[in-house]
């Protein structure tokens, strides 16, 4: 009689990867959430960004707008002194980096460095996470003296919400290029591509005083999104977790499909074989 060796730790790893794939995929997205200012402090947390669950981890003195991201740190703008800060993610507590010397009215990052617009003369500027050191890169050519709304975190394009509408920003030139209006005629004060998807956090929605949208990165159009709990709006969006490098599309999960492919088709050979 011929016995079959079974190829049950195989088929079972393969299954067990597959289940994480599927689970990752699953998992609502999270971000870290900058509040706006109605008071002594602002919200500092996290947010769900399907569902618009927030979750407190402390508060910050009032006065700082915008998040970005760096090196695997997080940073906002002391919009008054225009000073760099970084800030603890665990309990929102804030260490100056140095002053900028510059009017910093939009804050945000790519995934390979932070920026900021001067909201005076309109110039785009990188800016050093270690100094704070300011470098021009160029005019977008919006109107001057009219500041936007919200510059975008973790994408390798450089998105800015101006008076309703939505740009992209070229961090080589600093010109701006209109994509297109919101449709909502709702206020924009954060941006952040997670997952594949532009989030914006808005102000004077329908259904709430302040909601998580998603815009479409080829119109500007907003689609109404979840609604939060806030009442000050939302002055920041960064990932959770933070990115620590150039981002690519999800290159562990795509890992770990391969791996969960490789080994059910190495486990369905052997047991084709040992039905022979």
């Amino acid at each position: 009689m011929k016995h079959f060796r079974k190829p049950a730790v195989t088929g079972f790893l393969a299954v067990g990867l597959l289940a994480l794939f599927v689970g990752s995929l699953k998992a609502d997205p999270l971000a870290y959430l900058l509040g706006g200012q109605g008071g002594p402090t602002q919200a500092f947390g996290t947010v769900d960004l399907n569902t618009g669950a927030f979750t407190s981890l402390g508060t910050i003195p009032s006065g700082v707008i915008g998040l970005g991201v760096a090196g695997g740190t997080l940073y906002t703008d002391a919009n008054g002194s225009d000073t760099l800060e970084s800030i603890n993610p665990s309990n929102g507590a804030l260490t100056a980096i140095g002053v900028s010397g510059v009017p910093m009215s939009n804050f945000g990052s790519t995934t390979t460095g932070l920026y900021f617009i001067d909201g005076f003369t309109q110039d785009l500027y990188s800016i050093n996470p270690l100094t704070a050191a300011p470098t021009l890169i160029g005019l977008t050519g919006l109107p001057l003296g009219v500041a936007g709304t919200a510059l975008s975190t973790n994408s390798g394009t450089l998105y800015l919400d101006w008076q309703g509408s939505l740009y992209t920003v070229s961090t080589t030139s600093g010109a701006a290029t209109l994509v297109g209006p919101n449709v909502l005629t709702s206020s924009v004060y954060a941006l952040l591509f997670e997952g594949g998807t532009l989030f914006g956090g808005v102000d004077n929605c329908p259904t709430a005083a302040v909601c998580i949208d998603t815009v479409n990165t080829g119109t500007g159009a907003l689609t109404q999104g979840a609604n939060t709990v806030l009442t000050q709006g939302i002055l920041g969006l960064a990932p959770d977790p933070l990115t620590t490098a150039t981002a690519t599309p999800e290159p562990a999960t795509w890992s770990l499909l391969a791996i969960a492919m490789v080994a059910l088709l190495f486990g369905r050979r052997r047991l084709a074989s040992a039905l022979r």
